[in-house]
């Protein structure tokens, strides 16, 4: 897991091991949900979503990534 920024757009590139259903969401750092960016099946193998960050204001956001089988977490700074 990891991820490419700009300061209109970022680029989160999974590595899925195993098939299953994933919820990816961005949070705000105070913890409130702000975009519920992908929930669905994605199959074995690398993905890449793109997640538009133009109507968002600069600073730090987490992106949440769940699955049965994995939770990760991914810090995200936006730049003016």
């Amino acid at each position: 897991l990891n991820t490419k920024t700009s300061n209109e757009k970022a680029t989160i590139v999974i590595n899925v091991n195993q098939s299953n259903i994933f919820n990816i969401y961005l949070y705000a750092i105070s913890g409130k949900m702000v975009k519920d960016i992908y929930n669905g099946k994605l199959q074995t193998g690398r993905h890449e979503i793109v997640i538009d960050l133009t109507a968002y204001q600069s600073g730090s956001y987490l992106i949440v990534i769940n699955s049965k089988t994995q939770k990760e977490s991914l810090r995200l700074e936006k730049l003016e």
